[in-house]
């Protein structure tokens, strides 16, 4: 049975730029239009391109700084020079690199946030906890580990400005920082006879400790915290009639998750012996932002310490806490369940033989007094057999997490993307595209519809049109529309009515030489930074 999950439409645009422009040249007949469009296109990418690459100077000195083995002071091309000749460093102040690292996050977290990622809130964090995929593991976290200082002055500054993005975030990003964007869906098929043997087992904790409870006089305290179990379980997984009920129906769309967990609970000795099909949401990308407590003890004094970024691609919601440092497998219930049955054979055992030995004793005398050299002459070969069996359990166990871990680093392997700088390089490119993509679909319907008529929009009108637009190109999402009207508004190709709340664009002619005069100000104008030289001096 699928449990349906609702999430709110995103506003990043997975479909590639030449796909988009392929569907609006096919909508262009003319071949005049057709050529005048692609050279905006390219007018309007390049610059783009020019401005974000000039306006992405102090993250790209960030990540050289934070990021790689260089210790020198942020924000200078490569720190002071000793008198051997050799590069030194400059020594900071705890306050100075305090600034650095805020201002180096902020940053960070302003590039990320353009690039239509979203921080990870607590409702998807919840879900994703709370299933299981792939890995079927359950992992503990060491915090310990992990330096929470850094993080924690960010999200201080974040409160006070009011933030809407860090508002709901999820509780890990205390920790760690998790950005994500995108939605897909992973597909697995086959019996998972060691997942439903967990399954099983865990089914068997929870009887055998129903019935201690009950055993001990406990069952009308056990039956209670079961009552508030099962309705915190019926709050987080209600029915779909339920959960409709509830949602709201504006900007968001619901994703499917068919786990074994539900198919068991469900119809237990159909997909037991069966072959199952699982379906887990993915996220298409992950960025997670931390620091390591070692990468401050291995730090030199007075520079700056390590901020370790990395990227992953196609994480299964279900398996999302494998990506999350300092984080170590926990023992399964199957494992749990063996230890406890080889515990109470053994004592039942040993109970049996002391049993015997007294009924023994008892038969030959009438007040019997058993001595310890006998009762451990009688049970040494099942204390024996026991320590046997439990040492062989612990070998098990010890050879199971490194299998685990194994199968995490594989895991980790095969849908790890960047690190490092190689993440600022792709969050860069992918602002630049979603940036253009916005602003040329945007344009695009203004200046179709002129065509046909219609001199102006308003916003609501061209943000259902580019929806649809891209609905017909395979792809759900919420286009940011006033966005993309303040950044064409910026460079006047568009104007906006504020009464009438209308857009309107100028003829595609005058806007290729717009965008041309734009260009031309990164050399002509002597108070615009220049985008390829910015250790160069304007004369």
């Amino acid at each position: 049975m699928a449990q349906l999950l609702r999430r709110q439409l995103e506003n990043y645009i997975d479909t590639p730029k030449d796909t988009i422009m392929r569907a609006c040249l096919q909508n262009i007949t003319a071949k005049q239009d057709k050529e005048a469009f692609i050279d905006l296109d390219r007018r309007l990418e390049h610059l783009y391109r020019a401005r974000i690459a000039n306006d992405s100077k102090l993250l790209t000195s960030g990540f050289q700084h934070f990021c790689s083995n260089k210790h020198s002071a942020y924000g200078t091309p490569g720190g002071t020079m000793s008198a051997h000749g050799s590069q030194g460093h400059e020594v900071l102040t705890q306050a100075e690199i305090a600034a650095q690292e805020d201002e180096f996050l902020d940053a960070l977290h302003h590039t990320v946030i353009n690039a239509n990622f979203e921080m990870l809130s607590e409702a998807e964090y919840i879900d994703a906890c709370n299933g299981e995929f792939a890995l079927n593991l359950t992992l503990e976290p060491k915090e310990n580990e992990l330096d929470q200082a850094l993080l924690k002055r960010f999200f201080a500054r974040k409160l006070q400005e009011d933030d809407p993005v860090t508002a709901s975030a999820a509780s890990v990003n205390k920790h760690v920082l998790v950005y994500h964007r995108g939605i897909g869906t992973e597909t697995m098929s086959g019996f998972f006879v060691l997942e439903k043997l967990d399954f099983i087992s865990k089914r068997l904790i929870e009887k055998l400790s129903s019935f201690l409870a009950f055993f001990m006089g406990f069952l009308m305290l056990w039956k209670l915290f079961q009552s508030n179990n099962d309705s915190a379980s019926d709050s987080r997984s209600p029915s779909p009639n339920q959960r409709r009920a509830s949602w709201p129906t504006a900007n968001t769309h619901e994703i499917s998750r068919t786990s074994l967990e539900n198919l068991l609970r469900h119809n237990f000795w159909g997909a037991l012996f069966a072959k199952n099909d699982l379906h887990e949401p993915t996220f298409k990308e992950i960025i997670i932002v931390y620091r390591l407590f070692s990468d401050l003890a291995n730090t030199k004094q007075g520079t700056l310490p390590h901020i370790r970024i990395k990227s992953f691609k196609d994480i299964p919601m279900a398996d999302f806490e494998v990506i999350l440092p300092a984080h170590k497998p926990k023992r399964g219930a199957f494992d749990s369940l063996n230890i406890i049955l080889a515990i109470l054979i053994s004592a039942a055992s040993i109970a049996y033989q002391i049993a015997e030995l007294w009924a023994e004793e008892n038969e030959t005398q009438a007040s019997p007094e058993l001595e310890f050299a006998e009762i451990l002459e009688k049970v040494y070969p099942v204390l024996v057999v026991t320590a046997t069996y439990l040492a062989k359990i612990i070998v098990q166990l010890q050879t199971q997490q490194a299998t685990y871990t194994q199968l995490i680093t594989t895991f980790l392997y095969e849908r790890a993307m960047d690190s490092g700088d190689g993440v600022r390089c792709r969050l860069v490119e992918s602002t630049v595209m979603q940036e253009v993509k916005e602003c040329l679909l945007a344009y695009y319907t203004l200046w179709t519809e002129s065509l046909q008529g219609v001199q102006a929009m308003k916003a609501k009108e061209l943000d259902n049109y580019v929806e649809h637009f891209l609905s017909d190109l395979g792809e759900t999402l919420d286009f940011e529309v006033d966005d993309a009207l303040q950044k064409l508004v910026n460079d006047s190709l568009v104007t906006v009515d504020a009464v009438e709340n209308q857009a309107s664009c100028i003829p595609i002619d005058a806007a290729v030489a717009r965008l041309e005069a734009h260009w031309n100000e990164f050399f002509v104008n002597p108070d615009q930074p220049c985008p390829f030289c910015p250790y160069t001096a304007h004369v």
